[in-house]
């Protein structure tokens, strides 16, 4: 069985800045700072309030972090190891996590406009 990473989450935009989130996996950038470097992030869910947030908490051995952040000579022979550990591009999660945002705006939509019908 599969085993979710439960994770505390800092938010000071809420009254309650603490909150209970999931850890779904990690992502990579390429670095602002030094673009011959890869930038590693978790991307997580928040059940409560219905969000994903990223952060620094990757859940990856120290010395994997370290040799993916590291410059790296080969950007596609390192973003293909990446893929071969699950790591994904920050811009196609991106996109996934707005799919979802829209299917559920659009699911919402159709059982309102079905409510309305039957009534």
């Amino acid at each position: 069985m599969y085993g979710k990473k439960i994770e505390i989450v800092y938010d000071n935009k809420r009254l309650i800045s603490r909150r209970i989130g999931y850890s779904l996996g990690t992502v990579y950038t390429i670095n602002p700072f030094e673009e011959q470097r890869f930038e590693l992030f978790n991307v997580g869910y928040l059940p409560s309030t219905k969000e994903y947030y990223y952060n620094k908490n990757v859940h990856l051995p120290k010395s994997l972090v370290e040799y993916f952040e590291s410059k790296f000579t080969s950007r596609e022979k390192l973003e293909q190891e990446m893929r071969y550990y699950g790591i994904y591009r920050k811009d196609e999660i991106d996109m996934l996590i707005e799919d979802h945002y829209n299917e559920q705006v659009q699911s919402k939509g159709n059982i309102l406009s079905l409510k309305r019908f039957f009534k």
